[in-house]
């Protein structure tokens, strides 16, 4: 296995990635892993998953989704239970 010595990912609100996605496909050149962050996410479920839909088809590189609350900087008001559900 080849372990990279330098290794960089891009962390990003999915309306912001949205508002480029004709740039999007740069981010397969410049980093290693893209973190999108749903935590300010107001839309349905549905429209948020045809959004991340539209990102993955543009890059090629491993996504991490992410649901920050407050006390982790974020703009999630719950707790990790309403998290899993």
């Amino acid at each position: 296995m080849h372990i990279k010595e330098e290794s960089f990912f891009l962390c990003a609100f999915l309306d912001e990635l949205i508002q480029n996605v004709n740039q999007l496909w740069t981010i397969n050149k410049e980093y290693h892993a893209l973190e999108i962050r749903l935590d300010k996410q107001k839309e349905s479920l549905i429209e948020t998953a045809y959004k991340c839909a539209l990102v993955r088809y543009h890059v090629d590189i491993p996504i991490i989704f992410t649901l920050r609350t407050k006390e982790e900087g974020g703009f999630f008001e719950g707790n990790y239970m309403s998290q899993m559900k």
